[in-house]
Order: C-alpha cells, then structure tokens, then sequence
C-alpha cells in the first residue's frame, strides 16, 4: 500500500465522523431552535448524521476505484476494481480490451 492509500485510509474515517458530527449537532440546535421536541430532533440529527457519513465514505472510495470499458463500440462491458494490485489492474485491462462476451458487466 502507498503512503498516500495508507493517509486516505487513516483520515477518511476521521473526516467522516467529523462531518457527520457537525451536520448532526448543528441539526439538533436548529430543530430544538423550533420547538421540535427533543427525541424528535435527536432522531432526525442522527439519520442526517448517518446519512452525511454514509455520503463521505463513498465519496473516499472513489479514490481507490479503477474501472476498466470494452474498447469496442456499442460494447456495453465494464470491469470495476478496488484495491487491486498493479498486476490485478493489468490483467482486467488486458480483459477488457480483449473479451469474447460484448455484453457483459464485472464487478469485484
């Protein structure tokens, strides 16, 4: 794993957390700020919460996504990789480029 794979692995998590925390705390104090009572609004903090955590995660493992599309026209294959080894990559590259099925689509 690169340097930089081991950075995003160790501050996604806490990037995430602190979203979700703010989004919530600032979710709860604007509900209370109504009225709403006060289970109601912690309840909706908290899926706001999840929800925004949730967001945050995908969006960082889209970094270690590859995807790799049939050359051919029309060829609707699809081959979507993450966390694979440069020799991995390689081989669902040289897959891709060179597969009997043109209709296909792989996910790993």
């Amino acid at each position: 794993m690169t340097s930089t794979s081991v950075v995003r692995h160790r501050v996604a998590p806490l990037v995430t957390a602190a979203s979700a925390l703010t989004v919530s705390v600032y979710t709860d104090a604007r509900l209370l700020g109504y009225g709403v009572p006060t289970l109601l609004a912690m309840a909706c903090a908290v899926s706001i919460g999840l929800g925004i955590a949730n967001l945050v995660k995908w969006a960082f493992s889209l970094a270690d996504l590859n995807v790799y599309r049939c050359p051919a026209v029309g060829c609707t294959f699809t081959a979507h990789l993450t966390r694979a080894s440069a020799a991995e990559r390689r081989r669902w590259q040289e897959i891709a480029a060179a597969h009997p099925d043109h209709e296909s689509t792989y996910r790993r």
